[in-house]
C-alpha cells in the first residue's frame, strides 16, 4: 500500500495548519514591547557597554601601577584596547526603525530576502532556515509555503542600513525578540557586575589608605 498520498494529505491539511496556528498563538501571547520600552532598553544597553569600556580602562591602569591588583576582566595585558563610538541619543540612533520588527534582509538575500530576514530576526543561521523552507515545501507544504513566502515578501519592509551598531548589538536584539524579560535581566546583571568591579577597585585603594576610606565612607 502506498502511504505517500496519505502522508502528503496529513502534512498539508493537518500538520501545516497546526504549525502555523501554534506559532501565531505563541507570537500573540508573547510579551510585547512598546516603542518607549524599546528606546529605554536600547539606552540602558548602550550605557552598560560604555561603562564597561571605561571600567576596563580603569582596571588596566590600576593593574599597571599595582601588580598585586587582580582586575575582574582577567589579565589586563591580554585585553584589547577598544573604544566604542561616542554616545548617540537613542532617538537619533533608532529614528523610526524598530529593532523588534521583522525586516527583509536584502543584503544577504537569495531571492526577496525572506529567509535571510527570518534568520536575522531569530538568530538562526540562514542556511538552516533555507533548508527548512525547502524541506517543508517538499514535505507537502507546496504551494502554501510559496504563497506565504510571496505574502511576506510583499508585506514586510527591507531592513534599514545600519540597524545594528555591530555584531554584539545584533545578537542582543535577537535575544530581545525571543525573550525580552531575559534580555532585560541580562542588562541588569551587567550593571551589577560593573558595580562589583568598581567596588573591587575602591576596596583595593581604600584598604591601604585609611584616610581615603574614611572620606569615601562619609560620602555614602
Amino acid at each position: 500500500m502506498d502511504f505517500a498520498p496519505f502522508i502528503a494529505i496529513i502534512s498539508l491539511f493537518v500538520a501545516l495548519p497546526w504549525l502555523i496556528l501554534h506559532y501565531v498563538t505563541k507570537w500573540k501571547t508573547a510579551p510585547k514591547m512598546t516603542g518607549e520600552d524599546e528606546r529605554l532598553l536600547d539606552e540602558m544597553y548602550n550605557l552598560a557597554r560604555r561603562l564597561e569600556d571605561r571600567v576596563n580602562t580603569v582596571e588596566r591602569i590600576v593593574a599597571a601601577d599595582n601588580p598585586d591588583f587582580r582586575p575582574g576582566l582577567g589579565d589586563y595585558r591580554s585585553q584589547p584596547d577598544y573604544r566604542l563610538d561616542p554616545p548617540v541619543a537613542a532617538e537619533e540612533l533608532m529614528s523610526d526603525n524598530s529593532r523588534t520588527k521583522f525586516y527583509l534582509d536584502k543584503q544577504d538575500a537569495k531571492w526577496k530576502g525572506v529567509c535571510a530576514g527570518i534568520a536575522d530576526y531569530t538568530g538562526i543561521e540562514v542556511i538552516w532556515v533555507r533548508i527548512a523552507m525547502i524541506l517543508l515545501t517538499l514535505a507537502g507544504g507546496f504551494p502554501w509555503t510559496l504563497i506565504a513566502y510571496a505574502l511576506v515578501a510583499w508585506m514586510a519592509e527591507p531592513k534599514p542600513i545600519g540597524l545594528y551598531q555591530d555584531r554584539d548589538d545584533q545578537k542582543f536584539w535577537q535575544g530581545v525578540r525571543s525573550n525580552p524579560t531575559r534580555s532585560t535581566t541580562e542588562v541588569r546583571a551587567k550593571f551589577r557586575e560593573l558595580d562589583r568591579r568598581l567596588a573591587d577597585i575602591e576596596l583595593h585603594y581604600t584598604s591601604r589608605n585609611s584616610a581615603l576610606a574614611n572620606e569615601i565612607e562619609s560620602l555614602r
